[in-house]
């Protein structure tokens, strides 16, 4: 798809006429970044940018702004700079956690890659304009009211707005980040598995072990295109993992089965 053809641009109006009528709309503001980048409106995607540093920082969503401090840091804009000189300051002055109190104990959902996945989606034209406006507002929706109860991800937005063209995105999305596609109902969740990864890491980012290889561990994620959360992975867990693609329905019901076995051993 070409990124500056007509289908970005209504894709782009529609999230500006979205923006009038809810401003702080943190989907629509990515999705409208992007849009307007596409377009070669650089400084309208600043600003959505820009207003969406305001609406993380009063959500309080650290791994959010952490990942729009590099965007912005790329910025020669002089509101840009200064916001990442100061986010870069206050980072200095907090002590440093380790992985597993901080990231996995108050994980939180990184819809920005969720977005970002969408747009790819949307992009190679497996996503009409349409489809993937609703979906931007079913992962906000989701966002804003998971709470740590469901994954956010663009695999839970399909099966959720029961999109007909689910399987052929699965093994789209399988076959172009060469990442093999799994059925997670062959696989039995025991409780040697849990503690690998802790429940709250697991529904929050999208990533499970649901078995093991020898020394090494496999593990199913929910969306292929997050290089960084394959390396918190690794790094939570400490071991080499295989990674494949699941269906969100599945990778629910796993989790599930890992948490009553958990409360079992209790």
């Amino acid at each position: 798809m070409d990124g500056g053809g007509d289908d970005v641009r209504n894709v782009l109006r529609t999230f500006r006429e979205i923006l009038e009528i809810m401003p702080d709309d943190r989907g629509a503001l990515q999705a409208a970044a992007q849009a307007a980048e596409q377009c070669g409106e650089d400084e309208e995607a600043l600003e959505y940018r820009l207003r969406l540093v305001e609406v993380l920082t009063a959500e309080g969503d650290a791994a959010s702004l952490g990942e729009l401090a590099e965007q912005l840091r790329e910025s020669s804009d002089s509101r840009a700079q200064e916001w990442v000189a100061s986010y870069d300051e206050q980072q200095r002055s907090v002590p440093e956690a380790s992985f597993d109190s901080d990231v996995a104990d108050s994980a939180e959902a990184d819809l920005t890659a969720e977005m970002d996945l969408a747009w790819k989606l949307f992009d190679e034209g497996e996503l009409s304009q349409e489809e993937y406006t609703v979906l931007v507002a079913e992962l906000t929706r989701i966002s804003e009211s998971a709470r740590g109860a469901e994954p956010v991800a663009l695999l839970h937005a399909l099966e959720a707005t029961n999109h007909r063209r689910l399987d052929e995105i699965i093994a789209h999305l399988s076959l172009t980040y060469r990442m093999p596609y799994i059925s997670l109902t062959g696989f039995t969740m025991r409780p040697e598995l849990v503690p690998y990864m802790p429940l709250n890491f697991i529904i929050c980012r999208g990533a499970l072990v649901f078995d093991l290889l020898s020394a090494e561990l496999l593990v199913a994620v929910l969306n292929p295109l997050n290089e960084q959360l394959r390396q918190d992975v690794e790094q939570q867990t400490g071991r080499a993992c295989h990674f494949y693609l699941a269906r969100a329905s599945e990778f629910v019901a796993a989790y599930e089965q890992l948490k009553q076995s958990t409360e079992s051993v209790d």
